[in-house]
């Protein structure tokens, strides 16, 4: 007599796990207890196709704010939807926006799909960072400006809005003077460019010390293959 042997079944990848706030709470949890009572639809999927996100975003500079939908309290970016139906508006994270798939308006006010929306949130809080980063180290350089009267501020400042960061050399440049006359800076900040041969050859030529000097203003695909400083 023969066995049948039972056929298979094939791989089913779980599905990844709901995201939760601090207090262990689902964020699709979250959307009827936040977002429902504040929209016209009752249901949790025609509530959320009400809601836009404005384009209008907000840098508290720390982790201090809180998403008006999940209840995180310890964002820096706010980015702000608005129902169109009745005009109510909330504070959200880039998170719960891009996971629950809400929508965006282009320049012109043209609803984009999900992916593009996705995006635009993402360069909105890619700006912001950019912004804060500009403004860092801008003060830095007039503080430095002002306790070494021969710097020339606005040279740096042009090289990095032109280049969004300082060459290898002008790096270390500016922490050593940073250093020299007690101006605090984050490091981080001081992004090094290397899009020109000539700047990658610079960084390799970098003394040991010189190196060390700028370490923490390379990015980390910045210093792989490089000797630790």
């Amino acid at each position: 007599m023969t066995v049948a042997t039972p056929r298979s079944r094939p791989k089913v990848t779980p599905p990844p796990p709901m995201p939760r706030d601090r207090r262990g709470r689902s964020f699709r949890a979250m959307v009827p207890l936040t977002l429902v009572p504040a929209s016209v639809a009752t249901t949790p999927t025609k509530a959320l196709s009400e809601w836009l996100y404005t384009g209008v975003c907000k840098d508290h500079g720390v982790g201090c704010a809180t998403c008006d939908l999940c209840w995180e309290d310890t964002l820096q970016y706010h980015f702000l939807i608005e129902n169109q139906r009745n005009r109510n508006r909330m504070w959200l994270g880039s998170d719960c926006i891009t996971h629950f798939g809400i929508l965006a308006r282009d320049e012109s006010g043209v609803v984009l799909g999900t992916r593009e929306s996705a995006r635009k949130v993402r360069r909105d809080k890619r700006k912001m960072r950019d912004d804060l980063r500009t403004r860092h180290v801008h003060e830095a350089l007039d503080r430095l400006a002002a306790a070494d009267p021969g710097f020339d501020a606005e040279l740096y400042k042009r090289e990095m809005g032109r280049l969004g960061g300082f060459r290898p050399d002008h790096a270390r440049d500016l922490m050593a003077r940073f250093e020299r006359y007690g101006v605090e800076v984050a490091p981080s900040m001081i992004r090094v460019t290397l899009r020109h041969k000539r700047d990658r050859e610079a960084l390799a030529a970098l003394s040991r010390a010189d190196l060390r000097a700028i370490w923490r203003c390379l990015s980390a695909s910045q210093r792989h293959g490089m000797p630790p400083a």
